[in-house]
C-alpha cells in the first residue's frame, strides 16, 4: 500500500507529479501523463479524494501499455484500499464482509471486481 502519511501533494511530488484542483471535471479525477498532473474535483469529500488519488497515482506508477488493463489495475488498487478502510471502520474480518453492504457503503457498481478482491483477500 502507498504510504499517504505526508499528504497527497507530498506523495504526488515523490512521483514528480503535480496535483491541481479543477472545477467542472466530468469525473472525480484524471491523470494527464503528458503534463504529469493529476486533476482532481475539488468538491470531493476527504474519503472520496483519498480513493481518487490512490486510483490516479496507480496510473502514474503502472507501466501497463493497455489502457483498459491499466484502468482495471487502478480500480483494483483503489477498491482494495476501500476494503481495508471498510475493515478498519467496521472492525470486521474479511470473511465477515458482505460484498453487497460494502458496495452500497462505497457506492460501487463493479460487482465482479469487488467479489474477486474480497475472495483474494480471504485466501
Amino acid at each position: 500500500m502507498i504510504n499517504t502519511a505526508g499528504g497527497w501533494h507530498e506523495l504526488a511530488s515523490r512521483f514528480n507529479v503535480n496535483v491541481v484542483e479543477a472545477e467542472g471535471l466530468q469525473s472525480n479525477g484524471y491523470y494527464s501523463p503528458d503534463l504529469r498532473v493529476i486533476f482532481i474535483n475539488p468538491n470531493l469529500s476527504e474519503k472520496e479524494r483519498r480513493f481518487t488519488m490512490l486510483h490516479e497515482l496507480m496510473h502514474v506508477i503502472d507501466t501497463e501499455p493497455n489502457a483498459i488493463k491499466q484502468e482495471a489495475d487502478a480500480n483494483r488498487f483503489m477498491i482494495s484500499a476501500m476494503i481495508d478502510d471498510y475493515l478498519n471502520e467496521t472492525g470486521k474480518e474479511i470473511k465477515e464482509v458482505s460484498y453487497v453492504e460494502f458496495m452500497e457503503a462505497y457506492k460501487l457498481t463493479n460487482e465482479e471486481l469487488v467479489k474477486e478482491i474480497i475472495t483474494s483477500k480471504c485466501e
